[in-house]
């Protein structure tokens, strides 16, 4: 499914919506007031019923366009709204405590320095057991738009990591995801001070 129909940019439905509602908008001024009561008002009547048969089927056009890509980001999830979605997922897992709904989005050729994926599950399932991380929010996922032609995608996000390791903090996460048949899931990640992604953070443990 093409990027611009699984995931159309906000400005081209509020474009094709403002261009629906002014066709109507302009079809509807043009109107006749009421029935002609001089050979004037029928000439003028006559002459506007044109341009507004044209105005009335530029305002279908524009909102069957419109409707048609709303049904099309409904229907079918981009690569950018999957990547998006397992993070938030991977997010509740961890509240959860449900590792599994977090290891099912990171991939087996996972890496984090020397750790591997099973590595990563130790160390997660050592700091729920012991109340080191209870939950880790995501927000602000920064997805770069994929034409469909990349297979790999770098991704920012800032989280925190609630439990009795830290104090309440805040980092930046840059993400790698790759496309394993249809699904994306995490193979890296690197962790990053607030202020920017120069200061690199060590996972504890890790």
């Amino acid at each position: 499914m093409p990027t611009w129909l699984s995931d159309p940019p906000r400005t081209a439905l509020i474009l094709l919506g403002v261009f629906a509602l002014g066709a109507f908008a302009s079809a509807f001024f043009l109107a006749p007031d009421g029935p002609p009561t001089r050979r004037g008002d029928a000439k003028t009547a006559v002459s506007r019923r044109g341009p507004r048969r044209r105005l009335m089927l530029l305002a279908v056009i524009g909102a069957v366009a419109f409707l048609g890509l709303v049904v099309a980001d409904g229907t079918w999830e981009s690569d950018r709204e999957q990547i998006t979605r397992k993070l938030h997922e991977m997010s509740q897992g961890v509240a959860e405590r449900n590792l599994d709904k977090v290891f099912e989005h990171i991939s087996e050729s996972f890496r984090y320095g020397s750790a591997n994926k099973a590595a990563l599950r130790a160390r997660g399932e050592s700091a729920l057991r012991d109340g080191q991380v209870t939950e880790i929010p995501i927000w602000d996922i920064d997805v770069p738009r994929n034409n469909g032609d990349t297979r790999q995608l770098k991704v920012l996000f800032r989280f925190k990591i609630k439990g009795n390791a830290l104090s309440e903090n805040q980092f930046i996460g840059e993400g790698v995801f790759v496309k394993e048949g249809e699904e994306w899931r995490l193979v890296g990640v690197e962790v990053f001070s607030p202020t920017g992604t120069r200061d690199r953070y060590q996972i504890p443990g890790l």
